[in-house]
Formats: C-alpha cells, structure tokens, sequence
C-alpha cells in the first residue's frame, strides 16, 4: 500500500472516524475514547443525527463528524479537521451554538439548556505563538 493510500484510510479523515465511532455498535469504544480525553466517566445513551438543517434558507446547515447524548442528558459533539482551514475556531463555536439553540422549544426556560461538550480533534495548530 502505497503513503497515499495509507492517507485514504487515516483516522482523522471524517469517513474513516465515522465508521469508527459514529455507530450503535461503537458505543464502547466511543465511550472509552471520550472517558479517557475528558477525563470523566462518559455513558452513551444515544448517537444521534449530526446534522443540524438550517433555520433560515438562506442560513448555514450544521453537520459534525459524531454527536452523542449521554445518561446525565450532556450532549457531546465531536468534530474532526484534517486540513487547516482558516477561521475553524468560530466554525466551532457557530455549531456549538447551534446545537444548543435545538435544544430549547418556545416557552423553556434558557437555564433548561442541555450541557454541551465540544470536542475538536484537529490535525494543526489553532493558534500559532510567536516567541517573545
């Protein structure tokens, strides 16, 4: 298997994570994978939809790699970024808030909004220092 072939089936790539932890029979895995990053017993009670459609037509739709909804009702987003795009740090943020924005109905009150974990999983620097 040739390096670029080798690439095609990296773990950062969105296909290739998806069909790793994006699954029912993935819970497991998934649920250690998080206890270990998060540092915090995680328990999966759902994988759900990561599409997120959009709110206006002329909106963004949101779609991450992996969303899960846990026992103590904590929504976890996963996203993965193999290639560095500019700006992905309010990319982010805008799915975060999306997700959390599905998460009231008219009329709930915004302390009823579910806990959220964003986690990014990114194959470059976000913030680059300079020396001082």
């Amino acid at each position: 298997m040739t390096n670029e072939e080798n690439n095609d089936y990296h773990i950062l790539k969105n296909f290739v994570f998806k069909t790793i932890f994006g699954r029912n029979e993935s819970k497991g895995l998934l649920e250690k994978f998080l206890e270990r990053l998060l540092d915090r017993e995680v328990k999966i009670e759902q994988i759900l939809n990561s599409e997120i459609n959009k709110d206006l037509l002329s909106g963004k739709s949101v779609n991450v790699d992996v969303t899960i909804k846990t026992t103590d009702n904590t929504l976890i987003t996963i996203e993965v970024q193999n290639t560095e795009v500019f700006g992905v740090e309010k990319r982010l943020k805008f799915y975060s808030d999306r997700l959390s924005s599905t998460t009231l109905k008219k009329g709930d009150d915004y302390c009823e909004v579910q806990k959220l974990i964003g986690v990014a999983i990114l194959n470059h620097k976000i913030y680059k220092y300079k020396n001082l």
